[in-house]
Order: structure tokens, then C-alpha cells, then sequence
């Protein structure tokens, strides 16, 4: 079986559930769809690309508590 999903696991959820509650704060009782989640994971690697110069290889380190941009910042590298 593939693998090759895995790389792609936001957009692939995204493309069969779109409005689906993904991820709920408790924090701020926000929740964010996996459509929701797709774009902002797209929106921060682009941003990653094109203002930080960030290519395939490279290494990417976050630090972060425990917050729904940690998903974001997963999904975008």
C-alpha cells in the first residue's frame, strides 16, 4: 500500500469532508473545519516559501504551546 497520502493527510481530508469539525480550542471555543485547516496550512506555506525562502529539505522548527497554529505550521511543512 502507499504512502503517499501521508504527505497530503490535510488536503486529502479536506477534499472528502470539508465542513467537518476538525479541531476544537477549548482554550477560545473556537473550531476549525478540515477545509478551514487546508487553507490555512496552504496560506502559511506559501508564505514560508516565498517571504522566508524555505525550499524541500530544509529544516523548519516552531516553537509553540499546544495551539491550533502548531497544526497549521505541521501541515504547511
Amino acid at each position: 500500500m502507499s504512502n503517499a497520502w501521508i504527505g497530503n493527510y490535510s488536503q486529502f481530508r479536506a477534499r472528502l469532508a470539508p465542513e467537518k469539525v476538525a479541531v476544537y480550542d477549548l482554550d477560545t471555543g473556537a473550531s476549525y473545519t478540515y477545509g478551514e485547516l487546508e487553507r490555512r496550512a496552504n496560506r502559511l506555506a506559501h508564505y514560508l516559501q516565498d517571504a522566508c525562502g524555505v525550499e524541500k529539505g530544509d529544516r523548519v522548527a516552531f516553537l509553540s504551546r499546544n495551539r491550533v497554529e502548531l497544526l497549521d505550521a505541521y501541515y504547511a511543512t
